[in-house]
This record gives structure tokens, C-alpha cells and sequence, in this order.
């Protein structure tokens, strides 16, 4: 699966910073195991099943177990955005995945699954938060 990463591995470090929603973090998390950055920042996340009608498909790489500790030596800032009535991802799902990164996780209240149909085109609160870091 990260084979396809292994000729962009030399722009992956201290530096890199992955912005990741929905059913990429998951993915971003496989990358992170594998190669050190600098910041994630993962919107409407999540680990595991997630009771929805797509856990057939993300078997793979969603619903294993991720070697946490080596993820976060590879990364040492994470942060975990979450909404309280997203339709795909439980709320106890994405603050299971900021528990596992031992980050405390950021509510956006009725914020849905943060895409464009709830509203989101751009998102100044992870723009914010990113621009904190630089």
C-alpha cells in the first residue's frame, strides 16, 4: 500500500506537516508508522470499525492495530478535529484515535463530516492551527 510513497519518502521529515479527513487518516496513520514528520492534523478521524457501511472496504488498513508508540516517536504534534454530529464517524471514534496519539481532541460543534455539503469549502480553525505551528 505505501509502496507508491517510496519515491516521495525523501520530502517526508521534521518539516512536513499532513493534513488529513475522514478515511485518510487512517492512511496518514500507516504513513506516520513508517516515516517521521512534523505535524498531523486530522479532521472528522478515526481507528477501527466505524459502524458504518464502508468498514467493508477499509479492512486493509483502517481496522488493524497501529503501533502507536511508533507513531508517535514519528511525530510528536498531532491534533484530532472532531464534530459531534458527524454522520460517518462517531464521536468516541475520533476521540479514541486523539487518546491513542495522546493529544486532547478539538470539538467543532455541528460542524457535520466537514465537507461541503455541511458547510465546509475552507476551514479557518485548521488554517488557524497550522499557521500556529509555522
Amino acid at each position: 500500500m505505501l509502496s507508491v510513497l517510496e519515491e516521495y519518502k525523501e520530502y517526508l521529515d521534521a518539516d512536513t506537516i499532513i493534513v488529513a479527513h475522514s478515511l485518510s487518516v487512517p492512511f496518514a496513520l500507516n504513513v506516520i508508522e513508517q516515516y517521521p514528520i512534523g505535524t498531523a492534523f486530522f479532521v472528522a478521524g478515526f481507528i477501527g470499525k466505524t459502524g458504518n457501511k464502508y468498514d467493508d472496504g477499509m479492512k486493509t488498513f483502517a481496522q488493524r492495530e497501529f503501533d502507536w508508540k511508533k507513531i508517535r516517536s514519528n511525530c510528536h504534534k498531532f491534533r484530532v478535529i472532531y464534530s459531534d454530529n458527524d454522520p460517518y464517524i462517531r464521536t468516541e471514534k475520533s476521540i479514541e484515535l486523539a487518546n491513542n496519539l495522546e493529544t486532547d481532541p478539538t470539538l467543532v460543534k455541528a460542524a457535520g463530516h466537514f465537507n461541503s455539503g455541511d458547510g465546509y469549502t475552507s476551514f479557518e480553525l485548521l488554517l488557524t492551527k497550522i499557521k500556529e505551528i509555522l
